[in-house]
């Protein structure tokens, strides 16, 4: 967002003659203040903190120097900084690393590894078959899912039997409707 310059009537603009009253010097710079949106609260406290970083003791020196219209200036800009980093577009990240999974996906890769050993084929081709269809590596699936969700022996050895008669393509597809259901919802 831009802001219009100030533009100040004429006689605001030219400042009243050394030989003015000293009445008249200040209604001149309430005016300017006033016509320059700044209020006299954040002038002072730029005053102070210029005054403080300067090492000034004498503000009365400083506030003779200070221009109201400067002082707006500066602080528009920086109003202006902070909107237009405000609205510069934030970077996109690219894909990155997959989402990782709740425990109830977890438990249905280790129910497909247990039946692709149901289905007849050995635990190490299970696993690679099973990270080739669910997308992830070989890795993660042993040592974060199959380890870690492995059924006790019973259970285990039951999954097997109830996918005992199936093909490795009858579960390859039971994880590819799984995995176009999880995409619908």
């Amino acid at each position: 967002m831009t802001r219009k310059p100030i533009n100040l009537p004429p006689s605001i603009n030219k400042a009243p003659g050394a030989d003015a009253s000293p009445s008249a010097k200040a209604r001149w710079k309430a005016e300017r203040r006033k016509q320059s949106g700044v209020s006299l609260s954040e002038l002072c406290a730029f005053i102070d903190l210029a005054a403080k970083l300067r090492g000034v003791s004498d503000v009365r020196r400083v506030l003779e120097k200070v221009d109201p219209d400067t002082v707006a200036r500066g602080l528009l800009a920086e109003n202006d900084a902070k909107e237009a980093a405000a609205m510069r577009p934030v970077k996109k990240k690219g894909p990155g690393r997959p989402k990782l999974y709740d425990e109830r996906h977890y438990l249905y890769v280790m129910v497909t590894v247990e039946a692709y050993i149901g289905a007849g084929l050995s635990r190490s081709d299970a696993l690679d078959r099973a990270s080739d269809k669910w997308g992830r590596g070989r890795t993660y699936i042993e040592d974060d899912i199959y380890c870690r969700f492995k059924l006790e022996h019973e259970r285990s050895e039951a999954v097997r039997e109830f996918f005992h008669g199936d093909s490795v393509e009858e579960i390859d597809d039971f994880i590819r409707q799984f995995k176009a259901a999880e995409r619908q919802r």
